[in-house]
């Protein structure tokens, strides 16, 4: 279970920050990104439970 939330959490804040780095134009943009990836992790962290 906590393995789990690191993974959402970390995608988020990972993809937020590289979002963030690569010129994203503002925070909010970033973020917008980092949701997505969030989203994704969390399909795939349910899929991915026996």
């Amino acid at each position: 279970m906590r393995a789990d939330l690191l993974i959402i959490v970390g995608t988020f804040l990972a993809v937020t920050l590289l979002a963030s780095l690569l010129g994203a134009p503002n925070t909010g943009q970033a973020a917008s990104y980092g949701v997505v990836a969030f989203a994704i992790a969390v399909v795939l962290v349910i899929v991915k439970r026996p």
